[in-house]
């Protein structure tokens, strides 16, 4: 007993394969025979091409080293390709789009790789076509391209160089929000720091010392500093250098008197330096969050005392 398929499903099979190829499309099967792949190869890719036109274009190939001969490549003898994504109503194209993003801009290669990927080509067989990309880099287009619906991110697409993306308003307000948390964590943590001068203090405080305790840590971090003064184009700034010296144990004797005294017969080269003790009443990350804390408070402390 013979089955014959339905006489509908054998025209859908003649329509599919009479399709004309794209001009994306076409590169790739370009692509494909320069990396020495047949047709049947193309086929497993492309199954709606035309085999007699595959096979002429591969004998082009070989014979001119393009799947178009000379006096074809400018007049090509195609159909106009269907444009899959084109929108089929007419009042909806003449319509200006809402969003002002530029157009996709992929390249030839990004096109090709793009699709390869929706034919359900995996990243080993990508990586054959195109050897010169890394398959990092191709894992990471493969995972745009079933997140966003391309091999790129939208942000990425119209990205020129030396010119930063458009900011959307929903960034904008993102950035604004960030500044003014970090604005609230700097000022508590500037509220909760104490800076009181060691002994005496030289009438140029602009080098020396400055011991910081972090809460009630009995650990203490001696920094020496250097403030630094730039001229802008309307004011003036200043600017501190500081330098990691030594850490100590706060005790009874080990005071910040004694710690001045140490440091003056230790380094010469300050013979009467500006000692400050900066601490601050709750733990907080040192390199992270104190250090810079304190360094911007001591240079407006001293700015003010000076």
């Amino acid at each position: 007993m013979s089955t014959q398929a339905p006489a509908h499903g054998r025209k859908a099979a003649v329509a599919i394969a009479r399709m004309p190829l794209s001009e994306t499309e076409l590169r790739l099967v370009e692509a494909m025979f320069e990396n020495k792949r047949d047709v049947k190869a193309v086929l497993q890719v492309l199954p709606h091409a035309v085999v007699s036109t595959l096979y002429r274009q591969k004998k082009n190939y070989d014979t001119f080293g393009s799947i178009h001969k000379p006096e074809t490549t400018k007049k090509r003898r195609l159909r106009k390709p269907v444009v899959a994504d084109a929108d089929p109503d007419p009042e909806a194209s003449t319509t200006p789009s809402s969003s002002d993003s530029p157009p996709s801009r992929l390249s030839d290669t990004d096109r090709t790789v793009e699709m390869l990927f929706s034919q359900g080509c995996s990243v080993r067989v990508v990586q054959s076509w195109f050897p010169n990309r890394p398959k990092s880099s191709l894992y990471r287009m493969q995972h745009n391209l079933d997140v966003y619906g391309s091999v790129r991110k939208p942000e990425t697409m119209w990205k020129k160089k030396g010119r930063p993306c458009s900011v959307t308003p929903e960034m904008k307000e993102w950035l604004v929000q960030l500044v003014k948390e970090g604005k609230e964590i700097y000022d508590f943590v500037e509220s909760r720091l104490d800076i009181n001068p060691v002994g005496l203090v030289p009438l140029v405080p602009y080098q020396g010392y400055f011991s910081l305790r972090n809460g009630n840590d009995r650990t203490g971090f001696i920094y020496e500093y250097q403030l630094t003064i730039f001229e802008g184009k309307d004011d003036k700034y200043r600017g501190i250098n500081i330098q990691f010296i030594d850490t100590y144990q706060q005790s009874i004797t080990n005071t910040p008197e004694a710690i001045k005294l140490q440091l003056i017969k230790k380094h010469k080269h300050l013979p009467n330096p500006a000692v400050y003790y900066v601490q601050s009443d709750i733990s907080f990350p040192l390199e992270q969050t104190l250090l810079p804390v304190a360094k911007r408070s001591l240079v407006k402390y001293i700015s003010n005392a000076a």
